[in-house]
């Protein structure tokens, strides 16, 4: 089972548990959603895969079988991006620019407007109170994709810097396990690489 939240020895055993539990049948082993989605990218049984869902994480496997992956708990293991990431920074920009903190970005009227919201104040004023759920901010990802490639240089500002982020994350994985000789397979997977950005 190749299963999302499976991060540290801890989860892998109660996941473990709960999948026994349940009679599945036949032998139980517990793996992070990260290999799984490599297996099922790559043509051969190593590479490095890079998701970029709801958050990011990544993980690499060297053709003698050793792995490495990120920890991929968010913002307390040093995590940016996804669509998480990308919605929180188009609201900050918003909210920056409007407010005079920031550069000026069309995300001002954009970012409200796609929660029906007169503002960027009234906006954030909405999610403190809980009528908009914080989970949802995570679907402005496309609409900072759409304002970038429009050509609003703060929205290209966040969507260059979630390239980097992803380009460092398999970079150290290749360094890591001595990859970069071996050309390896890089497999994109996550909801936002459905982007036809081509900056990105």
């Amino acid at each position: 089972y190749s299963l999302a939240g499976a991060d540290y020895p801890e989860d892998v055993r109660l996941l473990t548990r709960a999948i026994e539990k349940a009679g599945l049948g036949g032998s139980t082993t517990v793996l992070n959603d990260t290999f799984g989605a490599l297996r099922a990218g790559t043509h051969r049984p190593w590479g490095v895969v890079l998701i970029c869902g709801q958050g990011v994480n990544a993980a690499a496997v060297a053709p003698d079988g050793r792995s490495a992956r990120f920890d991929g708990v968010g913002d307390i293991a040093g995590d940016w991006g996804g669509g998480g990431g990308i919605g929180q920074e188009a609201l900050a920009a918003a909210a920056r620019g409007r407010d005079g903190r920031g550069p000026r970005s069309s995300l001002e009227r954009l970012v409200p407007a796609y929660f029906g919201e007169a503002s960027p104040r009234a906006l954030t004023k909405a999610l403190y109170l809980g009528r908009i759920e914080q989970r949802r901010v995570s679907e402005l990802a496309p609409l900072v994709f759409e304002a970038a490639e429009a050509g609003d240089a703060v929205a290209r500002s966040i969507v260059d810097r979630l390239a980097d982020e992803l380009v460092g994350m398999a970079r150290a994985l290749i360094r890591r396990l001595r990859l970069s000789r071996l050309d390896p397979e890089v497999v994109l997977a996550g909801g936002v690489f459905r982007t036809r950005n081509a900056g990105f």
